[in-house]
C-alpha cells in the first residue's frame, strides 16, 4: 500500500492542487503571476475543496464501463454536489484508517469519505486517493449491488487515470501509487480509446486482468450493497 508522500512544491513551480483551474493549464502546470487565492483569503473547507478536486478538467476527463460499472464525468460532479450539500461527508480519522489498514476509506451506508489528513490533496498521491474513494461514491449514487473486485478494479483505474492526466508516469511514480502497473496499463488503454468511443468499455480481457489484480490485492468475491447517497 502506498504513503503520502508529498510531491506538492510550493511557490513559482507549484502544481495545483485540483490539477487544473483558474491560474493554471489543462495539464495542472500554473500559469505566472496569477493564483487561485489571494493573500488573506482562507481556503475552503476542505469537503468543498474534494468537490472542486472532482469538477477539475483532470477528474471530468475520466470516464469508461468497467462491466456492469460505469463511471462518467457527469457522476463526479454529481458527487461533488453532493459533498457540497452535506450529502457526503469527509471525516478525518487516521486511527480508524490504521484499524482497517487504509490510506481512505468510503463508507456507504453513512455516505462518509474518511482521510487521514485535512492535507490530503496536497499530494498528487493524497488526491488520487480522493478520486479513487469518489469513484465509490459514484457507484453507490447509483444505488444498486455491485460486485467487489467490478467496484474496487473501477476505483483503481480512475486513480491510476488521475495520475495519467496529471503527470508523467514512470516506475517511480507507479511505485509510490497504490495501483500496480496493469492496473496503469488498463486505464491508459481505456485513456486512449476515449479519444473515439464514448464511454470505452473495458474488454474481457481486460476485466479478467483487473479482477485477478484485485483478487492479488485481497479483495473477495462478492457484492457491495449500495444504497444511493
Amino acid at each position: 500500500m502506498a504513503t503520502l508522500q508529498s510531491l506538492y512544491l510550493r511557490g513559482p513551480d507549484a502544481l495545483d492542487p485540483f490539477g487544473g483551474g483558474p491560474g493554471f493549464d489543462h495539464f495542472g502546470r500554473p500559469r505566472r503571476h496569477s493564483c487561485r487565492f489571494q493573500a488573506g483569503m482562507s481556503q475552503p473547507p476542505l469537503t468543498h475543496q474534494m468537490a472542486n478536486l472532482l469538477e477539475s478538467p483532470a477528474v471530468q476527463k475520466i470516464g469508461f464501463r468497467f462491466g456492469h460499472v460505469i463511471v462518467t464525468p457527469t457522476d463526479f460532479r454529481d458527487v461533488a454536489t453532493a459533498l457540497r450539500a452535506g450529502r457526503v461527508t469527509v471525516k478525518i480519522d487516521p486511527a480508524e484508517l490504521k484499524r482497517h489498514d487504509a490510506i481512505a476509506m468510503y463508507e456507504h451506508t453513512g455516505n462518509v469519505v474518511t482521510v487521514a489528513s485535512a492535507g490530503i490533496l496536497g499530494t498528487i498521491e493524497g488526491r488520487s486517493t480522493v478520486v479513487h474513494e469518489a469513484a465509490h461514491a459514484v457507484a453507490d449514487n447509483r444505488g444498486r449491488g455491485t460486485a467487489v473486485r467490478h467496484d474496487e478494479c473501477a476505483a483503481y483505474i480512475c486513480e491510476a487515470w488521475y495520475y495519467l492526466e496529471t503527470t508523467t508516469v514512470t516506475q517511480a511514480v507507479i511505485d509510490k501509487s497504490s495501483c500496480t502497473e496493469a492496473i496503469f496499463e488498463i486505464a491508459k488503454a481505456l485513456r486512449n480509446r476515449a479519444k473515439s468511443e464514448k464511454p470505452p468499455r473495458a474488454s474481457n480481457d481486460e476485466i479478467n486482468r483487473g479482477r485477478r489484480e484485485m483478487a492479488r490485492y485481497g479483495y473477495q468475491n462478492g457484492h457491495y450493497s449500495y444504497n444511493g447517497i
